[in-house]
Order: C-alpha cells, then structure tokens, then sequence
C-alpha cells in the first residue's frame, strides 16, 4: 500500500509546479481555440515551463494510478483502445470543420451527422467519449463544439471539398490521427500473434512486422505504399509526417551555399522551414520516386522561389545505394533510423560515411529513449544524459514521455523497426565509421543527434 507521503509528495510536486507556470505564462483554457502562438502549443521554449509541465503530467498520471483500484486502471487502459478509433472517425468525417463556423455554442448532433452523412445516435457516442477525454466539447445535450484540443483537427478546407482533397496539403496532425487511428490500430491488434509465431517473434527481417502478418503481404510497408491503390494512404503517409517538431540544428552558422541534403526526406518537411529561415542554403530532398514528385508538387506551392531559384532540389535516391552528393556539409536524417533494423542503418550510415568530407556534420533526428532508471552510459555524451526528475515520479519521467515509447511501438507493428537509445546508437554510429558529437533536446518525443566523421 502507497503510503500517504507518497501521495502528499506528488500532490505538491503537481502545486510547485503550477506555481512556476503561472508566474511564467498564461495558460488558455481548454475552451479557448487552438493558437499555435499560445503556450502549451508554441513549442516550450522556456525551459522551466517545459519541466514544470512535465513534472505536472506525470505526476497526475502516477497520481492517478496510485489511488485509482487497480483492476479499473487495467480495464480502462485495455478499453483505450476505441479512443483512437473515435478519433480517426471524427477526424475522417470532417467533424472540426463542420464545427468551425458554428462557435462556442455548438451545433446539434443532428445537424452535425446530416453534414457528415452519417448517424447522429452513432455519432453522438462517439464525440461524448472523445468530450470527456477532452477532446470536443459537448456543450448541452447532444450538442457539440471545437475546443483547444479539437480545433487542430480542423484542416481550414470547406466539407464539400473533401472528396478530393481532404489530405492534399492541410493539417499534419489530422493526417497522422487519421493514418495511426486506421492502419496502425489494425497492426497493433495483431502484435500478441507475432509474439507467438517464431517466424515473426525472432526475426527482425523488415517484412516480418505485425503490418505483414495483418495485410498477408510480403512487401516492405514502403512498397506497399506506393501501389496505386494505396495512393490516397501514401499521401496521407507524407502529410501526417509534416507534424513532426522542427529540428533545432544551428543552421545560421553554416556558411552561404552550404550543401543540406534531406535523405529519405518525403515532402521535405524537415527543411522547409529550414529553407525559409536561411534562403542561401542549398538543399537537395531525397527520397522514392513518388515521394518527390509530391515534394515538387509541395515546394512549388509554398516556396516557389527556393525551386525557381534552384536553392532546392529533388532527387530519386535508394539511401541503400552510394550517396551521389558527395561531401556535404550536413546530411540531414530525420525520422528514417527507426525505420530499420541495426544491420540496414549501419548499411545507411556507411554509404553516408563514404561520401562524407572532414567537415561534414550528420544530423539524426529520431526519439531518444531511456531507461526507467539512471543510465550512467549518458553521461559520457554532451547532451545525451536527460535531468533526472524529482521524486518520487520515475527516472524517465514517465507518462510524460509515453510518447517515445508508443512511437517504438508504431515502428515494431509497422516495419520491425525500433527507437533506439544513446548507447544504442553509439554502437552503430561507431561501426559505421561516425562519432556523436552532441545530442540537443528538441521536444518530448525528438532529440537531435549530432556526429561527424570519425577519426581512423
């Protein structure tokens, strides 16, 4: 039995840590509609806001499980389970446009369900779940508005345009619930299975993923998603991947006309803004050949100077094969290692390495993971080694950094793949011929990896 201190403990960790925000910013309330601008949702950049909402998530989530039976805490967390699938059918039935135009006061299930062409009783379940996981907001019987949460949902587009264009540019976000809240809900769902199958369980060849076992396909996921029938999934694939946080590199040191190249870059959403910010870099955005011909159609739309003035380029790359830009000065690698089991990244990592000059930096940006305990390995690593959180809450922080431990999990079900931690990466990094150099936190599922080449 949890003694009373421990509760006391975590009730004034949660009140502290209130106290620091609340002298710092101002908080909206979940009403309010969503603002990138507005803290939470701008990025943290004030570190002791940061750590104060992490102490206060994962001090209510232990809180939580501290004192609620514990039979209800594993009941609720197995029936989970239909909260992304709520979330993916509101999003895919266009529910936070439908409610934009109708304000704080909510529209009426009914009118509601009439817009989205579907039931309002059906409907009306759906959104009461997602309310009280505080998502929508339901503002009388049966009537439903956007709130902070809901309205990021919300793509900008008119309902009568969806057809065609619902994942045609828009919001990330909505692309990544709708992809995750589907395919993914159905990979995961067969995860115990592979488990038991020693042909799935022991092997981490990339077919040989819950992804296989569901869709009976021997395809690698990446092939499978550029099978014309799947054009509408690859394209919502390539926009859920735009939600991912900015990366944090000091691109403003690096001198004019420096050669960035995005492998495996998709749409090139890592260094859009990148492109924005710093004009007189030189980027190069590789990646399979349907993947660039939505970059192009992408860039042309929102930077079409950076084409126009040739400061970004697009090429059909295999990262698997010799890297054809030789020696530039980053090579940028963001949410591809997890992909992949160790053996193909050190494969990726060499060819990089081949083509690397003395002063080329290698940028990874993937999660981070740790231990739920102190790993003393991080601290020989400048940056790598995360501030232990304050008692009694657990050393990874928990709850509060469930986010990288489900994205490990997305990259098992989907690919065998895996996130890795430091040591983990140190390991093939150095066979591949590399050598971290720093690690930079970039927000609470991300951290940026910094190596050049090394010494022989």
């Amino acid at each position: 039995m949890a003694s009373i201190s421990i509760l006391r403990s975590l009730e004034n960790l949660i009140s502290a840590s209130v106290d620091i925000i609340e002298e710092r910013v101002q908080i909206p309330d979940l009403d309010s509609a969503y603002h990138e601008s507005v803290v939470p949702d701008n990025g943290l950049s004030d570190p002791a806001v940061a750590d104060a909402i992490s102490c206060i998530v994962a001090a209510t989530a232990q809180l939580v499980a501290t004192i609620r039976p514990a039979h209800l805490t594993l009941i609720s967390t197995a029936m989970m389970i239909h909260v992304p699938s709520a979330l993916r059918t509101a999003t895919d039935l266009h529910v936070a446009e439908v409610l934009r135009d109708a304000g704080p006061q909510g529209l009426h299930v009914r009118k509601i369900a009439a817009l989205c062409r579907t039931s309002s009783g059906k409907l009306a379940r759906i959104l009461r779940l997602l309310a009280s996981e505080h998502i929508f907001r339901e503002v009388s019987p049966d009537v439903f508005a956007n709130n902070r949460i809901s309205s990021l949902l919300d793509t900008k587009k008119s309902v009568d345009r969806f057809a065609q264009s619902k994942w045609d540019g828009g919001v990330g976000i909505a692309a990544f619930v709708s992809y995750t809240g589907g395919h993914t809900l159905k990979f995961t769902s067969y995860l115990a299975e592979t488990m038991r199958d020693p042909s799935f369980a022991y092997s981490e060849d990339h077919i040989k993923a819950p992804f296989n076992y569901t869709l009976k396909t021997d395809l690698p996921f990446w092939q499978w998603l550029d099978l014309p029938e799947n054009e509408v999934e690859r394209r919502k694939f390539g926009l859920a991947m735009t939600c991912a946080p900015k990366t944090s590199f000091e691109w403003g040191l690096l001198p004019k006309n420096s050669v960035v190249v995005d492998v495996g870059g998709g749409v090139g959403m890592a260094t859009l803004p990148v492109a924005r910010a710093f004009p007189d870099l030189r980027i190069i955005i590789q990646d399979r050949p349907k993947f660039v011909e939505d970059a192009r159609k992408l860039w042309k739309e929102e930077l079409p100077i950076a084409v126009s003035s040739g400061h970004v380029a697009f090429q059909v790359h295999d990262f698997f094969e010799p890297q054809p830009i030789q020696a530039a000065d980053v090579y940028l690698m963001r949410w591809i290692m997890h992909d992949w089991n160790d053996p193909l990244c050190i494969s990726i990592l060499k060819r990089l390495r081949d083509a690397a000059g003395p002063g080329t930096k290698l940028l990874i940006v993937d999660a981070l993971m740790s231990h739920a305990c102190r790993d003393p390995f991080a601290y020989d690593i400048a940056g790598a080694a995360k501030p232990l959180p304050p008692k009694p809450l657990l050393a990874n922080f928990g709850h509060a950094r469930v986010g990288e431990y489900l994205f490990d999990l997305q990259m098992l079900v989907t690919v065998n793949g895996q996130e890795r931690t430091i040591r983990q990466f140190s390991d093939i990094l150095q066979v591949a011929g590399w050598e971290i150099e720093e690690v930079k936190s970039a927000a609470a599922t991300q951290a940026h990896l910094i190596a050049t080449p090394a010494v022989v």
